[in-house]
């Protein structure tokens, strides 16, 4: 835990260096003012909207900002934008570690599946985390080993599709016999599948977060271990506790307030 914390403190500080008084620009609710700049200077009176993933948290904050505005708006993958990083965190640990254990328990009874282990997949799955741990795979000159890090990182990204979920079986069974080639790609695609600039996407959380610095000191990790026992100490980060701008909070959500607003969800999703 020092040792996140060390770090945090590290990357804030190249965030103030590169950035400096933009840092206190990039809050949602200012994005949302962005937003509406943007239909002004189309010269439009209401706007109809789409948002999906972070999109959906955008028009959230943007329909009780400009209720008038608001002809229709579709939010997919909706989340309350008004709660504490620290309980997104923990749903998403929650769902992450659902898919997780549906994947071995499906793999455990498909005899065919590459990590089938005898029926026994997810004790398989506990010890190959912990054996990478203590005894990283080697993959080649000039790679880096596969520690548990970065089988975290695949793990976590092989589970974000359906259409990953048999690759990622794949490269824990090659991992299992001492390959860990399939398990660093999959780490490695994570990072070219993320976000285009990740270090702004941690400072729109941290100025989302209402009432941070509060008492969030107190739930990292143990808290997200107790909900997720596998993925939730992975979840852990500490940028927020020692964020130097001020939160801006999101304004709430208030039904009928505006135009109409559908919130699609899908249940399952990690």
């Amino acid at each position: 835990i020092a040792r996140l914390v060390e770090r945090a403190g590290a990357f804030i500080a190249g965030c103030v260096e590169r950035a400096g008084e933009r840092l206190a620009q990039v809050s949602t609710t200012a994005s949302a003012r962005d937003v509406d700049a943007l239909r002004a200077a189309l010269g439009e009176e209401q706007i109809s909207y789409l948002g999906v993933s972070y999109g959906a948290a955008l028009g959230a904050a943007y329909a009780p900002l400009f209720p008038d505005r608001v002809r229709a708006m579709v939010l997919d993958g909706g989340y309350d934008p008004s709660a504490r990083p620290d309980v997104l965190a923990g749903q998403r640990a929650a769902g992450q570690q659902r898919v997780l254990s549906g994947v071995l328990v499906d793999c455990a009874r498909d005899p065919l599946c590459y990590f089938h282990n005898s029926g026994d997949s997810r004790a398989a799955f506990a010890a190959l985390m912990t054996r990478v741990e203590g005894a990283p795979l080697v993959v080649g000159a000039g790679l880096p080993p596969v520690d548990q890090g970065e089988a975290w990182r695949a793990v976590l990204f092989g589970l974000s599709s359906p259409g990953l979920w048999t690759r990622l079986t794949m490269a824990l069974g090659e991992a299992q016999a001492g390959d860990g080639m399939e398990l660093l790609l999959l780490s490695e695609e994570s990072v070219h599948a993320a976000a285009e600039d990740p270090d702004a996407a941690v400072a729109v959380g941290c100025l989302d977060w209402p009432g941070r610095g509060d008492d969030a000191a107190g739930w990292f990790p143990q808290d997200l271990a107790e909900v997720s026992s596998r993925l939730g100490t992975a979840a852990a980060a500490f940028l927020c506790e020692q964020w130097p701008v001020a939160p801006q909070p999101v304004p709430s959500v208030r039904a009928g307030a505006s135009g109409p607003v559908l919130v699609a969800a899908v249940t399952g999703d990690p």
